[in-house]
């Protein structure tokens, strides 16, 4: 079974200064891991809710994207208040970055080295952070007429999907173009959100095609999942994604207001959440290391951030 233990909501309030917290004590994982077990059995289900009192430092009005930082920490950004939010294990605000460069966020990861990166998106580039929000570096190419999300390989290269140019860039530690994934045959039509497995498998949302395409380590094409439509195994607009220790693939559903897990050969598995657990319309998703399911949704006047711990139970 699984139980959703946390909502946070927006409030009515704006903030334009830091909030600092002791960054030392976070756990900076260098990848996504989940303590989930092989085989996800289809019975399993999300109950109950729990209210966390609006925040009054914060007023999220376009979550599009989360990390995991640590065992229940989460990093979210507000697009269109330009910053990026730091969420305790309790839902509690705790860091808010902010600065002259990032414009537009919609999408962040945390390097194998433990900063923080995003996209930049009015800026049409890709922005690098220290933990304490300090500017690092920043970088740009061609290809990027609207860049949209980013992950990270275990070698440390950043991985970059551009839902205008509808290509997916590849770029060195440095921040140096290196490739691009997939080939001229492999049309993509509204690349959006992207993750990468512990096996190096990268994974890419295409909204425009509603399905999700799985390529190897070297670009190669491996599998192709989805397909428009609402019944099981199919898809509509989806966004965020995300995997587990075992290379299980979670997909944020956004037309059909569901969480849904794939094999990493895409395979349907189950629903992890629907409706039902009050989902609408889910954006960003990530998983942590104690199996933290961090879900973004919501419609604009009512932006939510929601962790589930999801358990497995199997069939008697």
């Amino acid at each position: 079974m699984g139980e959703i233990f946390g909502f946070l909501r927006s409030a009515k309030a704006e903030t334009n200064h830091k909030e600092n917290i002791n960054l030392d004590a976070l756990s900076w994982p260098s990848s996504i891991r989940s303590n989930t077990s092989d085989g996800m059995e289809e019975n399993k289900k999300c109950y109950g809710t729990m209210d966390i009192p609006n925040q009054k430092l914060l007023e999220l009005e376009s979550a599009t994207d989360v990390t995991c930082v640590g065992l229940g920490n989460a990093l979210v950004t507000d697009a269109k208040n330009d910053r990026l939010l730091l969420f305790d294990k309790y839902g509690n605000p705790s860091f808010i970055y902010r600065n002259k460069d990032i414009s537009l966020p919609s999408s962040v990861t945390i390097t194998n080295t433990g900063e923080v990166a995003m996209v930049s998106g009015l800026n049409k580039c890709v922005i690098v952070l220290s933990t304490d929000g300090d500017f690092i570096k920043c970088f740009r190419h061609a290809e990027f007429r609207k860049p949209r999300a980013i992950a990270m390989t275990k070698y440390g290269d950043y991985i970059i999907t551009d839902v205008f140019s509808r290509k997916i860039l590849v770029f060195n530690k440095k921040g140096k173009f290196k490739t691009f994934i997939g080939n001229s045959e492999q049309k993509l039509v509204c690349p959006r959100y992207i993750a990468v497995s512990e096996n190096g498998d990268i994974i890419v949302s295409d909204a425009g095609a509603h399905s999700i395409i799985v390529y190897g380590a070297g670009g190669d094409l491996k599998c192709i999942m989805g397909g428009y439509g609402s019944s099981d195994g199919k898809l509509k607009y989806p966004c965020g994604v995300t995997t587990d220790k075992v290379g299980n693939i979670l997909v944020a559903d956004r037309g059909n207001n569901r969480v849904s897990l794939f094999n990493p050969d895409g395979i349907f598995l189950c629903h992890m959440l629907t409706s039902s657990n009050g989902l609408i319309q889910p954006e960003g998703i990530a998983l942590s290391p104690n199996g933290t399911i961090f879900v973004t949704y919501g419609l604009q006047c009512d932006i939510r951030i929601a962790a589930f711990r999801v358990m497995c139970q199997k069939n008697t």
